[in-house]
């Protein structure tokens, strides 16, 4: 039945905030390694991993980092109700 009513293929952009977060450390981790391997020193996309955590590096305050991702979240949620109904 979830087949039927496509809301698997819902899921992703419902959950893209966290797969975002998921996704940095995968990211950071992979280039760590490979530049570490390459030059014998580590280099880093970000500040550090995972996401939320770069960006209070960069000077955003925990409760401005939280409220952003609630509103990401919020949105996403919606695109993903007008794409079930459409």
């Amino acid at each position: 039945i979830i087949t039927v009513t496509r809301t698997t293929l819902l899921l992703p952009i419902i959950a893209l905030a966290m797969l975002m977060s998921s996704l940095s450390v995968i990211i950071q981790v992979g280039y760590f390694k490979y530049t570490r391997k390459k030059t014998g020193t580590g280099k880093r996309i970000f500040r550090m991993s995972p996401m939320h955590y770069h960006f209070e590096l960069g000077g955003m305050p925990e409760t401005q980092v939280v409220a952003m991702y609630y509103i990401v979240t919020v949105m996403l949620c919606l695109v993903a109700l007008l794409g079930f109904v459409a």
